[in-house]
């Protein structure tokens, strides 16, 4: 499984598979689980865009974390937010990781899609005409 280039050169960062000379990306393996039920993990944007603008949004998916951690749905070791991703030291409790990660994630979206295309994150420019 390897991504071929144009070129002939082949690495190995991508997981794609070439079959009758197309190439097919590979679906990602089951993750695997870990005893202590402890993880390290990442979240980022789509295209690694910026996703904590400014120092509110940073603030604000802290709280996030926060607030669906909630009473053992998961405990929280550790974090690093950096504009366009977060680090979470995390062990899973009564939520299982994928849906701590869902929680956590869906309502960061839903705030930062509703607040994005405010005037102090998407600054525009206002033509004014004399009449």
């Amino acid at each position: 499984m390897y991504n071929c280039h144009g070129d002939g050169s082949v690495d190995n960062k991508q997981k794609f598979m070439i079959r009758s000379r197309q190439v097919i990306k590979v679906p990602r393996h089951a993750r695997v689980l870990s005893k202590t039920q402890t993880y390290h993990v990442m979240l980022r944007g789509n295209n690694r865009q910026d996703v904590f603008i400014d120092d509110e949004d940073k603030a604000r998916i802290i709280a996030t974390i926060w607030d669906k951690k909630g009473d053992d749905h998961f405990t929280v070791y550790a974090y690093c937010v950096m504009d366009n991703h977060l680090h979470l030291v995390l062990r899973e409790g009564k939520d299982v990781l994928a849906k701590a990660l869902k929680r956590i994630g869906t309502s960061y979206a839903y705030y930062f899609n509703n607040s994005t295309f405010s005037l102090k994150k998407c600054p525009q420019t206002l033509a004014i005409s004399e009449i």
